[in-house]
């Protein structure tokens, strides 16, 4: 994830969004259809992914990875400031741009404390300020933090394969000889793909 950001020239610091969206749960569903450690909505995700019946690539951590690194990149492109770019992740450049002009505004801070329309509530007047602990919570977690919570867990070991035409989930399984649970558990954008082949 830092590569990604690093790579499309955004701050190292946003890859921990989705410990505020999400807990970085890979299998973490809103009730109001955002998924994936991202929480992508489904008509954001369509922008950057393939979100459809069979495959929901919002679920991929890699690919979801990308996708949110053009949302936010397009959002500081709109709003020209981070604490504003991060909060419409959130609650849609749309919606802030919005804001802003009815409170007459230019600056998060101003916003929050002179706007009080729409839905730009709880969630979305205090989403740059958690996405603010969190950074703060990793800076200093060996003084916030003890005992096991703090076991070193390394990387998930894994390589990318990109497949040069269609295969049936099942056959892929079994030219990589994985258990098709293995396989998902690896592919979660394949979901439902996997329960009809």
């Amino acid at each position: 994830m830092e590569a990604t950001f690093v790579a499309k020239g955004l701050p190292v610091e946003l890859t921990r969004l989705p410990f505020v969206e999400s807990s970085f749960n890979v299998l973490a569903e809103s009730k109001v259809g955002a998924s994936g450690i991202w929480q992508i909505m489904p008509v954001t995700g369509r922008q950057f992914l393939i979100v459809n019946n069979k495959i929901d690539e919002r679920n991929s951590p890699l690919k979801a990875t990308l996708a949110a690194a053009e949302i936010l990149k397009g959002n500081f492109r709109a709003l020209k400031a981070w604490p504003l770019a991060v909060t419409a992740y959130n609650h849609g450049p749309t919606g802030i741009r919005r804001a802003l002009k009815m409170a007459r505004v230019d600056n998060l801070t101003a916003l929050i404390n002179k706007y009080y329309g729409g839905n730009f509530q709880f969630a979305s007047a205090n989403f740059y300020t958690s996405f603010l602990a969190v950074l703060h919570a990793e800076k200093y977690h060996n003084e916030i933090f003890t005992g096991d919570l703090l076991d070193d867990h390394k990387p998930l070991s894994h390589t990318v394969v990109a497949l040069d035409k269609k295969l049936r989930f099942r056959d892929l399984a079994k030219k990589l000889m994985l258990p098709r649970d293995v396989l998902l558990s690896l592919n979660l954008d394949l979901r439902d793909a996997a329960k009809i082949n």
